[in-house]
Protein backbone atom coordinates (compact mmCIF):
# COMPACT_ATOMS: atom_id res chain seq x y z
CA UNK A 1 0.00 0.00 0.00
CA UNK A 2 1.16 3.32 -0.86
CA UNK A 3 0.55 6.24 1.68
CA UNK A 4 0.90 10.26 1.23
CA UNK A 5 0.14 13.07 3.59
CA UNK A 6 -2.54 15.35 2.88
CA UNK A 7 -2.27 19.07 1.78
CA UNK A 8 0.22 20.82 4.43
CA UNK A 9 -0.90 18.60 7.67
CA UNK A 10 1.19 15.49 9.01
CA UNK A 11 -1.60 13.46 8.71
CA UNK A 12 -0.72 10.87 6.56
CA UNK A 13 -3.41 8.12 4.56
CA UNK A 14 -3.41 5.33 2.77
CA UNK A 15 -3.75 5.81 -1.06
CA UNK A 16 -6.60 3.38 -1.02
CA UNK A 17 -9.61 4.74 1.30
CA UNK A 18 -12.43 1.95 2.58
CA UNK A 19 -15.84 4.42 2.00
CA UNK A 20 -17.56 3.28 5.10
CA UNK A 21 -21.37 4.54 3.62
CA UNK A 22 -23.46 1.11 4.38
CA UNK A 23 -21.48 -0.53 6.86
CA UNK A 24 -24.18 0.64 8.97
CA UNK A 25 -26.39 -2.34 7.57
CA UNK A 26 -23.77 -5.04 6.99
CA UNK A 27 -23.18 -7.86 10.00
CA UNK A 28 -20.12 -8.18 8.91
CA UNK A 29 -18.63 -4.63 9.65
CA UNK A 30 -15.75 -5.62 11.83
CA UNK A 31 -14.45 -8.68 9.48
CA UNK A 32 -14.64 -5.58 6.31
CA UNK A 33 -12.75 -3.37 8.60
CA UNK A 34 -9.66 -6.24 9.87
CA UNK A 35 -9.47 -7.30 6.40
CA UNK A 36 -9.02 -3.38 5.26
CA UNK A 37 -6.02 -2.85 7.77
CA UNK A 38 -4.38 -6.27 6.92
CA UNK A 39 -4.20 -5.00 2.86
CA UNK A 40 -2.71 -2.00 4.33
CA UNK A 41 -6.00 0.41 4.26
CA UNK A 42 -5.69 2.58 7.19
CA UNK A 43 -7.79 6.03 6.64
CA UNK A 44 -11.65 5.24 6.70
CA UNK A 45 -14.40 7.85 5.74
CA UNK A 46 -17.66 8.05 7.22
CA UNK A 47 -20.68 10.58 7.60
CA UNK A 48 -22.83 11.19 10.31
CA UNK A 49 -25.29 10.77 7.91
CA UNK A 50 -24.81 7.31 7.13
CA UNK A 51 -27.24 5.05 8.71
CA UNK A 52 -28.44 7.87 10.79
CA UNK A 53 -25.25 7.25 12.52
CA UNK A 54 -24.42 3.74 12.54
CA UNK A 55 -21.67 3.91 10.43
CA UNK A 56 -19.28 6.14 12.79
CA UNK A 57 -20.88 3.68 15.73
CA UNK A 58 -19.81 0.55 14.13
CA UNK A 59 -16.40 2.01 13.72
CA UNK A 60 -16.13 2.96 17.02
CA UNK A 61 -17.45 0.04 18.24
CA UNK A 62 -14.71 -2.14 16.40
CA UNK A 63 -11.74 0.46 17.53
CA UNK A 64 -12.95 -0.36 21.17
CA UNK A 65 -11.47 -3.86 20.51
CA UNK A 66 -8.16 -2.78 19.97
CA UNK A 67 -5.39 -1.17 22.24
CA UNK A 68 -3.92 2.58 21.15
CA UNK A 69 -1.12 1.01 18.61
CA UNK A 70 -4.06 0.32 16.69
CA UNK A 71 -5.97 3.09 17.15
CA UNK A 72 -2.92 5.87 16.36
CA UNK A 73 -2.54 3.61 13.12
CA UNK A 74 -6.18 4.06 11.77
CA UNK A 75 -7.42 7.61 10.13
CA UNK A 76 -10.83 8.46 10.79
CA UNK A 77 -12.07 11.05 8.26
CA UNK A 78 -16.21 12.12 8.81
CA UNK A 79 -18.24 14.94 7.32
CA UNK A 80 -21.58 16.22 7.71
CA UNK A 81 -24.17 18.31 6.12
CA UNK A 82 -27.13 15.38 5.43
CA UNK A 83 -29.87 14.84 7.75
CA UNK A 84 -29.37 11.51 10.29
CA UNK A 85 -33.11 10.83 10.66
CA UNK A 86 -36.26 11.80 8.88
CA UNK A 87 -36.97 15.69 9.98
CA UNK A 88 -33.36 16.26 10.39
CA UNK A 89 -32.14 19.78 8.95
CA UNK A 90 -29.42 19.38 6.63
CA UNK A 91 -27.55 22.61 7.34
CA UNK A 92 -23.51 23.27 7.86
CA UNK A 93 -24.70 26.31 10.15
CA UNK A 94 -22.08 27.34 13.35
CA UNK A 95 -24.51 25.58 15.64
CA UNK A 96 -25.08 22.38 13.71
CA UNK A 97 -21.46 21.53 12.68
CA UNK A 98 -20.71 21.98 16.78
CA UNK A 99 -23.48 19.99 17.71
CA UNK A 100 -22.77 17.44 14.96
CA UNK A 101 -19.22 17.04 15.29
CA UNK A 102 -19.58 16.10 19.32
CA UNK A 103 -22.12 13.53 18.26
CA UNK A 104 -19.69 11.95 15.74
CA UNK A 105 -16.44 12.11 18.21
CA UNK A 106 -19.02 10.40 20.93
CA UNK A 107 -20.21 7.61 18.18
CA UNK A 108 -16.78 7.03 17.07
CA UNK A 109 -15.30 6.47 21.01
CA UNK A 110 -12.95 9.34 20.29
CA UNK A 111 -11.83 12.67 21.54
CA UNK A 112 -10.10 13.75 18.20
CA UNK A 113 -10.93 13.35 14.70
CA UNK A 114 -8.09 13.46 11.84
CA UNK A 115 -10.20 15.04 9.32
CA UNK A 116 -13.74 16.55 9.24
CA UNK A 117 -15.14 18.00 5.92
CA UNK A 118 -17.90 19.09 4.58
CA UNK A 119 -20.79 16.90 3.15
CA UNK A 120 -22.41 19.11 0.75
CA UNK A 121 -22.37 22.69 -0.47
CA UNK A 122 -24.75 24.75 1.80
CA UNK A 123 -25.81 28.30 -0.33
CA UNK A 124 -28.14 28.76 2.62
CA UNK A 125 -25.24 29.27 5.12
CA UNK A 126 -22.38 32.03 4.68
CA UNK A 127 -19.40 30.41 3.78
CA UNK A 128 -17.37 32.60 6.19
CA UNK A 129 -19.30 31.16 8.93
CA UNK A 130 -18.73 27.30 7.64
CA UNK A 131 -15.18 28.02 7.60
CA UNK A 132 -14.80 30.06 10.59
CA UNK A 133 -16.81 26.97 12.44
CA UNK A 134 -14.45 24.13 11.08
CA UNK A 135 -11.23 26.79 12.16
CA UNK A 136 -12.31 26.46 15.88
CA UNK A 137 -12.96 23.28 15.83
CA UNK A 138 -9.90 22.51 15.08
CA UNK A 139 -8.68 25.03 17.16
CA UNK A 140 -10.37 23.52 20.24
CA UNK A 141 -8.35 19.94 20.13
CA UNK A 142 -11.68 18.31 18.55
CA UNK A 143 -10.61 18.50 14.50
CA UNK A 144 -6.93 17.51 13.30
CA UNK A 145 -7.81 19.01 9.73
CA UNK A 146 -10.80 20.63 8.13
CA UNK A 147 -11.73 20.01 4.25
CA UNK A 148 -14.22 19.82 1.95
CA UNK A 149 -16.44 17.03 0.05
CA UNK A 150 -18.74 16.98 -3.26
CA UNK A 151 -17.20 20.82 -4.06
CA UNK A 152 -15.65 21.71 -7.66
CA UNK A 153 -12.76 23.44 -7.84
CA UNK A 154 -14.14 26.84 -8.28
CA UNK A 155 -15.95 26.84 -5.10
CA UNK A 156 -12.57 25.27 -3.51
CA UNK A 157 -10.46 28.19 -4.37
CA UNK A 158 -13.03 30.72 -3.01
CA UNK A 159 -12.71 28.76 0.12
CA UNK A 160 -8.87 28.84 0.21
CA UNK A 161 -9.36 32.59 -0.76
CA UNK A 162 -12.06 33.29 1.92
CA UNK A 163 -9.63 31.97 4.36
CA UNK A 164 -6.92 33.79 3.30
CA UNK A 165 -8.89 36.87 3.78
CA UNK A 166 -10.27 35.93 7.50
CA UNK A 167 -6.47 34.54 8.33
CA UNK A 168 -7.80 30.89 9.03
CA UNK A 169 -5.48 28.36 10.28
CA UNK A 170 -3.53 26.68 7.62
CA UNK A 171 -5.33 23.39 7.82
CA UNK A 172 -8.71 24.50 7.49
CA UNK A 173 -9.06 22.86 4.00
CA UNK A 174 -6.73 19.63 3.60
CA UNK A 175 -5.99 20.85 0.10
CA UNK A 176 -2.56 22.38 -1.10
CA UNK A 177 -3.02 25.23 -3.14
CA UNK A 178 -3.82 24.34 -6.60
CA UNK A 179 -2.37 25.85 -9.97
CA UNK A 180 -2.83 25.25 -13.62
CA UNK A 181 -5.92 23.64 -15.47
CA UNK A 182 -7.97 21.79 -13.28
CA UNK A 183 -10.39 19.37 -13.77
CA UNK A 184 -14.27 20.10 -13.10
CA UNK A 185 -14.48 18.23 -9.57
CA UNK A 186 -12.06 18.01 -7.42
CA UNK A 187 -12.74 15.04 -5.10
CA UNK A 188 -12.88 12.30 -8.03
CA UNK A 189 -11.30 8.99 -7.63
CA UNK A 190 -10.28 6.95 -10.48
CA UNK A 191 -9.48 3.43 -11.14
CA UNK A 192 -6.34 3.70 -12.86
CA UNK A 193 -5.35 5.01 -9.67
CA UNK A 194 -5.91 2.41 -7.45
CA UNK A 195 -4.79 0.04 -8.70
CA UNK A 196 -1.58 0.80 -8.30
CA UNK A 197 -1.55 1.62 -4.72
CA UNK A 198 -0.93 -1.81 -3.47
Amino acid sequence: MQYQKIGNTDIEVSRVILGCENSGGIGSVPSLLYAAVRLGITTFDTADGYGCGRSETYIGNWLRKYDEKVRSNIVLSSKTYNPMFIGDSKRLSKERISKQIDGTLERLGIKQLDMYLSHERDDETPLEEILSCFNELQKSGKVRANGASNINCEQLEKSISICDDLDLNENTLCFERISGNLPKWVNIFYYSEVKNCF
